[in-house]
């Protein structure tokens, strides 16, 4: 359950909300090849409050699909996308640890 209930609700606040409000500030001006800076600093938002959740390295990692979800985010104009690959993603990750149990 987790690993449907998390992405969607991480989905909506980040990538809705957060990412959504960004571009509606100057940092929808920047960008970073195809990432957008409203992207870019969600990012690092979503990557920073994982700290306290979970070990550095872990949160760390976390940074990569993030881009990923924000830029799909933005090419496709809605969160379906990214909240697919989400569910996806942690899915694939609750399996590993499912299998390594």
């Amino acid at each position: 359950m987790p690993a449907l209930v998390y992405p969607v609700l991480e989905e909506i606040v980040f990538r809705g909300a957060t990412q959504g409000l960004l571009w509606k500030t100057r940092l929808a001006a920047l960008a970073l090849g195809p990432l957008s800076g409203p992207n870019l600093l969600t990012s690092v938002v979503f990557t920073v409050l994982h700290l306290a959740l979970q070990p550095t390295i872990l949160s760390l990692g976390i940074i990569v699909p993030s881009l990923v979800f924000g830029y799909f985010r933005d090419r496709y104009q809605g969160l379906g996308p990214s909240i697919v690959l989400h569910i996806f993603y942690n899915a694939g990750f609750l399996l590993i640890f499912i299998r390594a149990a």
